[in-house]
């Protein structure tokens, strides 16, 4: 889905520009449909879907 370094994508993360993780536990895990909507530049409505 996105060519980057995990150091890049984590900056991309600190910074706002992409969405923070869900922890589970040690895991951080992303909602992949938040990760497309930043990528697309639309919204997804947080009913969508259920962690």
């Amino acid at each position: 889905m996105l060519s980057l370094s995990l150091q890049d994508f984590l900056s991309l993360v600190e910074q706002g520009a992409l969405p923070p993780p869900i922890r589970l536990g040690k895991h951080s895990l992303w909602v992949v449909a938040e990760i497309e909507a930043v990528l697309t530049g639309s919204k997804i409505e947080q009913e969508a879907f259920v962690v």
